[in-house]
């Protein structure tokens, strides 16, 4: 299991899985931050059919009742499901797992229009290795994901857990110093290899009744009530744009049996950029070698936090074929046109670069033919 964030930024932390393993299909998927990791997760529910029904069916009753009665709704069914498996307490913080897609409050029609990640114990089958499995990751261009958490993080400004007064990054303007700020910061570590405990959390901390403190409108607390600790470089940072390569690095991994570098032995990457080619390629390979000729389920595409279409100056639509933005501040060349900042990417993402099959060139960040791969690269 791998330590990880809840969303909302408050101090409590929950296990994210190291590998995704449906039952009924012979894959272990490991789920990279910002490379489409809510989309992947239900995507792997839908491999497995009991799950996703009991999932739907949780999903239909929110639809009927409302957004408001997710955690009632995910706690009756976790007791008839697994009788004496958590408290009350752990049931409220694995339904908030729940809340990851959203439409507004008056497009909440049917399941279709609503996506969730299931309560923890709905979740796929977490294996430790993935023996006997083929090996999946999922990938993207390091350059497009540091840019993508850049904007989820900074730009999006939906994460609550930020005192509007404080604010360390702001704008466009400001990527090249956050990302030589977290680059630096992995330099002074020796590499993101460690438990998260080692980097400090931001968010609410202590908090105390506030009697002008008026909620409504989905608002859970009023800054004015609690104290909020706020870094250059958190933990949260470091969780979602460390290596790849540092992942499998990671000192948990050696709890296992695991030598991070011998995982990349047999392993099939499914670029972001050429999903569906990959998706192909991948069921090719399952009847083939694992005798599971049935089709994989559709890729879904699922946003964290709450499904409102992105509106302004700021949508920044990335077409990694040109590559460019469209209704973006900023343009995807302006963002690294420093030699210096692309030189601090290669010397930190090397790996990932080569492993995962991509060029080192931030204006061609589709993955290179196989051919022109690195031959370190197992993809």
């Amino acid at each position: 299991m791998m330590e990880a964030e809840p969303r909302t930024g408050r101090p409590a932390k929950f296990e994210l899985q190291f590998l995704h393993c449906p039952v009924s299909r012979p894959i272990a998927v490991f789920v990279v931050p910002k490379c489409g990791t809510t989309s992947t997760i239900n995507w792997i529910v839908q491999m497995d059919k009991k799950t996703h029904r009991r999932v739907l069916d949780i999903m239909n009753k929110v639809v009927q009742k409302g957004p408001e009665k997710t955690v009632q709704l995910a706690s009756n069914a976790l007791v008839a499901d697994f009788p004496n498996s958590s408290t009350v307490d752990q049931h409220v913080r694995i339904a908030n797992r729940m809340f990851h897609r959203y439409p507004p409050g008056d497009q909440v029609e049917n399941n279709q229009s609503l996506r969730i990640l299931p309560p923890g114990p709905y979740c796929p089958m977490c294996c430790a290795r993935g023996d006997g499995r083929l090996k999946v990751v999922i990938a993207r261009n390091p350059y497009t994901r540091i840019a993508s958490y850049f904007k989820m993080r900074w730009i999006d400004k939906h994460d609550d857990s930020m005192d509007p007064l404080v604010k360390f990054y702001n704008g466009w303007k400001d990527f090249r110093h956050f990302v030589h700020a977290v680059l630096s910061h992995r330099e002074v570590n020796g590499g993101f290899t460690h438990n998260l405990a080692r980097f400090q959390q931001a968010g609410q901390g202590a908090c105390k009744p506030d009697p002008n403190c008026k909620l409504g409108n989905g608002v859970s607390y009023c800054y004015s009530q609690c104290q909020f600790n706020h870094y250059v470089v958190s933990s949260t940072d470091v969780y979602h744009i460390r290596p790849v390569y540092d992942m499998f690095k990671d000192e948990r991994f050696e709890r296992f049996g695991h030598d991070g570098s011998k995982w990349f032995d047999n392993v099939f990457v499914i670029h972001l950029e050429t999903l569906q080619e990959d998706l192909k390629t991948l069921e090719k390979r399952l009847c083939e070698y694992y005798g599971d000729c049935e089709p994989l389920p559709q890729f879904p595409l699922v946003f964290p936090g709450v499904d409102e279409t992105p509106k302004g100056t700021n949508v920044c639509k990335f077409d990694p074929k040109i590559p460019e933005y469209s209704q973006c501040g900023t343009k995807w060349a302006d963002l690294w046109n420093s030699e210096v900042l692309r030189n601090h990417v290669l010397v930190h993402y090397e790996m990932d670069f080569r492993l995962l099959g991509y060029s080192d060139d931030p204006m061609n960040v589709m993955p290179l033919p196989r051919t022109e791969r690195n031959k370190d690269s197992y993809f």
